[in-house]
């Protein structure tokens, strides 16, 4: 099913509120004073969060002291002063403020224009890949006398980070052939474990990290 265990990773995105408080009726000449109040309603941090303030150019500004990070004011374009608040990157249910002075030479209508623009969050999943390794080592005597009983040491291992799924192991005698004689008791019941598939061709899986010792005689 699709569960949460499948779950890699799920977006987690800001989700910005802003305010703006002050007077509403101000005089020529008269310092007014404002409010810019920008909150992360989101689950995610607003991440190089930047909020551009237009302003009238006949609305000098005297004074802007923010809570967090700086302002800097770009070139004017048309008839409109631009105040960049650099913010940073307030987390989730953060909010931060910035406090505007204002001072009217016109008896016009003063209109606060804010954008905020933030960068898109970051979203990664780390995925685990599994590779075995399976190692066989077999020690024991180099000949073998026709009719002797000699003993072999198989020693099998898997130092990977994952299983290794339908494994075959065949067992040959020295000088060739098709089969050995017969199987040890231990053997037979270490493939019976992980399940036998036919009687010539063992598959079973191995779990890592794992080692086993079989002795074979021949």
């Amino acid at each position: 099913g699709g569960g949460d265990d499948e779950l890699l990773f799920a977006d987690e995105a800001p989700h910005l509120e802003t305010r703006v408080t002050g007077p509403r009726t101000i005089r020529v000449g008269s310092p007014a004073h404002y409010r810019v109040a920008i909150e992360n309603l989101g689950s995610g941090a607003a991440r190089q969060l930047i909020a551009k303030i237009q302003l009238p150019v006949w609305a000098a500004l005297s004074e802007a002291k923010s809570s967090a990070g700086d302002t800097q004011t770009a070139a004017p374009t048309g008839s409109f002063n631009t105040l960049v608040w650099n913010i940073g990157q307030p987390p989730a249910h953060g909010k931060e403020q910035l406090d505007l002075t204002l001072v009217p030479q016109k008896g016009e209508p003063l209109e606060l224009a804010i954008t905020s623009t933030f960068a898109p969050p970051l979203s990664r999943a780390v995925v685990e890949v599994q590779e075995p390794k399976l190692q066989l080592v077999v020690s024991g005597p180099d000949e073998v006398l026709y009719g002797e009983v000699k003993r072999y040491e198989l020693m099998l291992t898997n130092p990977g980070t994952g299983p290794a799924e339908n494994v075959v192991l065949q067992l040959l005698p020295l000088g060739g052939g098709t089969k050995v004689g017969h199987f040890p008791k231990d053997f037979l019941d270490f493939v019976a474990k992980f399940g036998i598939i036919e009687w010539e061709k063992h598959s079973f899986p191995i779990p890592s990290p794992f080692e086993h010792r079989l002795r074979i005689p021949f």
